[in-house]
């Protein structure tokens, strides 16, 4: 099976199965997704303490209604603008079931955002600092400026109506000189179960096109072969592309192979043309350092037992390889082929 492969860090896995054009237990459409949530858009609190701004600029169309809230108030201002007990956003929301939810913000500036607390009703205050909160699902909406999934925690929440109020308080530097407050934010998110940022997309959300969806039907066919003769099948073409990315500090994992594959119905599936280049094919993916390409091949039953290789011409930086969910190969060298 021949294949070259994109310029990019990627997870390989390749289903194939013996005369059949699917792979028992493997499900490429169901999607593990709570649909007990509340969206709210963060540009649309129910009131505020202080003064922002709403629009959007760059890629604005990577935003929910294409718009977030945002402000930045240099250090001279803070102190005017702030009030003494906080500047605060207040979000009123209902929910129709009692449960634990999960919080998210998907928010701006990843390590320059001015910290903040949250708290549903008259709960406790809990601090969220870029560099100890770290988001994921990254998407660039202009040179230094991203936007992304910042997880927030959770909440026990009864059925009915309450209120969500993120505050800003004036943050000093080692001089005790007030600094400058930066923030955006483009939806907030309360999940009864689990959570899958997939960007400006609410979830279960048909976001899906039509490509998207004749990529997951689509099967390679490797040819029949005599006894002491070779076949091949070169997988170019659509594969099916999802972003993996990590949650949290990795260290040194993110150079090392990769154990398992993630459950497939967490992740969101489109599609994408190999071989090419991930970064031109897909600039909204810019951000992402860790994905997953997939495709399924049909073997005929005729090669059972045989050897089979799988060939790639060319990849970048780093490919962790899966046949059927079982890992058989790592490459680390950059820009170069390899064989499993």
């Amino acid at each position: 099976m021949k294949h070259g492969l994109m310029t990019a860090w990627a997870i390989l896995a390749v289903s194939s199965a013996f005369g059949q054009s699917t792979v028992p237990g493997v499900h490429y459409g169901e999607r593990l997704q709570s649909e007990t949530f509340v969206w709210l858009e963060g540009e649309e609190p129910s009131s505020a303490t202080f003064p922002y701004q709403t629009g959007g600029w760059g890629n604005q169309e990577y935003l929910s209604q294409g718009q977030w809230l945002h402000f930045s108030i240099t250090a001279d201002e803070v102190s005017k603008v702030i009030p003494s007990g906080g500047g605060i956003l207040r979000y009123e929301f209902e929910v129709t079931e009692t449960g634990t939810y999960e919080v998210w913000n998907r928010a701006g500036f990843e390590y320059v955002r001015c910290p903040f607390q949250w708290r549903i009703d008259d709960g406790s205050w809990s601090r969220i600092e870029p560099m100890k909160n770290l988001s994921t699902d990254l998407m660039e909406i202009a040179r230094w400026c991203e936007v992304a999934w910042a997880p927030m925690g959770h909440s026990e929440l009864t059925r009915g109506k309450h209120v969500l109020e993120i505050r800003f308080q004036v943050e000093k530097d080692a001089d005790g000189k007030p600094k400058r407050l930066i923030y955006t934010s483009d939806a907030i998110v309360l999940s009864k179960g689990a959570f899958h940022p997939n960007g400006k997309h609410k979830p279960g959300a048909a976001w899906r096109t039509e490509r998207d969806m004749t990529t997951e039907k689509h099967v390679f066919v490797l040819p029949e072969a005599a006894l002491g003769e070779r076949t091949e099948v070169k997988l170019h073409g659509d594969w099916q592309y999802a972003r993996f990315d990590e949650v949290g500090f990795v260290g040194d994992k993110r150079t090392q192979p990769i154990a398992e594959l993630p459950e497939p119905a967490t992740l969101h599936w489109s599609s994408i043309k190999v071989p090419g280049d991930r970064n031109k094919l897909r600039n909204d993916q810019i951000f992402c350092h860790r994905y997953v390409l997939r495709t399924k091949v049909r073997v005929p039953n005729s090669l059972r037992g045989r050897r089979l290789l799988f060939d790639c011409a060319e990849a970048n930086l780093m490919i962790t390889a899966f046949v059927n969910g079982k890992q058989v190969g790592f490459s680390d060298a950059v820009m170069s082929g390899f064989t499993f």
